[in-house]
């Protein structure tokens, strides 16, 4: 078992220190005892002090690192319960409509800008009579819908359509006033929409102009669906 000197556990060094002072006090030098003994005695508590100083030292910084972490956490915590709270709040509750829908709200999303782009350049080529690059975004089956025209074109066909329709117009413009790509909720359904004006002139020299939004479905990146609707501003300027 560990003995005790003046209240430490001995180490080398107090242990060269007790034999020393032990063999002082066995020898004929009494007047030296004293001397070598509060020496001694001194060299311990201030010892002792240093430990206890470096004890107290590990001590304070121990806490103050804990107190640091708890605080840290409390703060995380806390920000985890205000992002919780902003989603919550995000999660709108959709309010009954008074004309309700035969399938649930898609909820929708904004989408890959670039399907929008793909859209834009196939109707950029159509107005530059180049059919063979307009029909390049389209799939190999496509829905179209106009006025008073709805069917499901292969590709093919919808080639031969759009020559025809280009084929009718001398000069076709173009002025866009917003577009938008969306996708619902559950990413399986994608939509670009186009709104722009729509100026054109035909074969013998008639100027019209009309509203058109364009709804494109979009399926692994082509143009499945092709749904227009248009309204006429009436006689136009000729641009």
């Amino acid at each position: 078992m560990p003995v005790k000197i003046f209240g430490l556990y001995k180490n080398s060094y107090t242990k060269l220190a007790f034999y020393r002072v032990r063999e002082y006090l066995l020898s004929p030098h009494y007047p030296l005892q004293i001397f070598f003994l509060n020496i001694f005695y001194n060299h311990s508590l201030k010892t002792k002090n240093f430990y206890m100083k470096k004890i107290l030292l590990i001590s304070s910084l121990a806490i103050f690192a804990l107190a640091c972490n708890n605080n840290d956490a409390k703060d995380a915590k806390t920000g985890d319960s205000t992002k919780m709270a902003e989603v919550k709040s995000d999660a709108k509750v959709i309010p009954e409509m008074p004309f309700p829908l035969d399938h649930p709200y898609d909820n929708w999303q904004a989408g890959d800008p670039q399907h929008a782009v793909t859209v834009m350049k196939s109707l950029k080529a159509f107005v530059d009579g180049d059919i063979n690059t307009a029909i390049e975004a389209f799939g190999d089956s496509v829905r179209i819908g106009f006025d008073h025209f709805q069917s499901k074109l292969s590709k093919d066909s919808l080639k031969a359509s759009f020559t025809q329709w280009r084929g009718g117009y001398a000069s076709i413009n173009i002025k866009m006033d917003d577009w938008e790509s969306v996708i619902s909720s559950d990413k399986k359904s994608e939509w670009v929409t186009l709104w722009y004006k729509e100026y054109h002139t035909d074969k013998k020299g008639a100027v019209d102009s009309m509203v058109v939004v364009d709804d494109c479905k979009i399926m692994n990146g082509k143009i499945v669906v092709l749904d227009e609707k248009t309204q006429k501003l009436g006689p136009a300027k000729k641009m």
